[in-house]
């Protein structure tokens, strides 16, 4: 006999594991999502930019008459729009070598050949006017 607390209550006790059978009629097929989420990586990419460019704003020597305030905002933006063009290039380059992807399907030769073998006979080319004279 175990150690482990039986449940006295039927209503409690453990499930049975369920049958092949039944887990082929209950079964829904599923994908695993591997493409890169395009919002938060240009989000990331944004908010990276405006960060260094605020620092870096802030830290360096101003030569302009306007303030290290005005300074470290222009370059937050100026960074914050480069790091988001960047992540976005990074991010289409990325969901580019996903082969589950809709902007490059798997099978893209396959389904090339299939219209184009379905577009010729089996037995060669269709026959011109000039064979049937």
């Amino acid at each position: 006999m175990s150690d482990s607390p039986q449940p006295s209550d039927p209503q409690h006790a453990p499930l049975e594991t369920p049958s092949e059978e039944e887990l082929a009629r209950i079964a829904f097929p599923a994908t695993a999502r591997r493409a890169p989420r395009f919002g938060r990586v240009i989000g990331t990419g944004a908010w990276l930019g405006i960060f260094i460019g605020a620092i870096a704003g802030f830290a360096l020597p101003n030569s302009t008459g306007v303030g290290r305030g005005v300074v470290a905002l222009l370059m937050a933006l100026g960074l914050g729009a480069l790091g988001a063009l960047i992540a976005a290039v990074v991010a289409a380059g990325m969901d580019g070598r996903d082969p589950g992807s809709a902007s490059a399907p798997a099978d893209a030769d396959a389904s090339s050949d299939a219209t184009a073998d379905a577009a010729t006979p089996a037995d060669g080319p269709a026959p011109t006017k000039e064979d049937e004279r």
